[in-house]
């Protein structure tokens, strides 16, 4: 079996989306705050499940502003890494230095793994976001992609 190519790829991912994204505001022709906030504040995923960074998450995809940011832990730094895009707080504290994941190898060893990659790869995506902005991070999101690549299993 051959490799699937980028398209090939992209219209996977596409297919899956589609469902959870039914109804979205991603026409940037008609993109409307309020369509985008509506839809954010009664968002569920494909089995009815919402997460916490589905508001800043989406609001990032729609262009919107998600509302104030909420108090969050030091233990969050998918959600804080996420709200920073909208904030602009600083990040540096949040992001464990290489190698390794962003959130660091000691969340893996005291976590559930499912619920630690959850939060590694959300992080991992809000970083490459940051790595847009600035280019110093983009390293730093390629050394946790080798780490995911090298170190997890393919069911998490």
């Amino acid at each position: 079996m051959q490799p699937l190519s980028l398209h090939d790829w992209s219209d996977h991912l596409r297919a899956f989306a589609v469902p959870s994204l039914e109804g979205a505001p991603l026409d940037k022709s008609r993109k409307s705050g309020e369509h985008a906030l509506r839809f954010i504040e009664t968002f569920a995923d494909e089995r009815g499940d919402r997460r916490a960074v589905d508001r800043p998450l989406l609001a990032f995809l729609f262009g919107i502003h998600p509302g104030p940011t909420p108090e969050l832990g030091a233990r969050h730094a998918d959600l804080r890494l996420w709200w920073a895009l909208h904030d602009g707080s600083p990040i540096d504290a949040i992001v464990s230095p290489p190698p390794g994941p962003i959130v660091g190898a000691s969340a893996f060893e005291s976590g559930a793994i499912e619920m630690t990659t959850e939060t590694e790869l959300a992080a991992l995506h809000a970083l490459a976001h940051h790595a847009d902005r600035d280019a110093r991070w983009r390293g730093r999101c390629l050394d946790a992609a080798r780490w995911h690549v090298a170190m997890l299993q393919p069911d998490n």
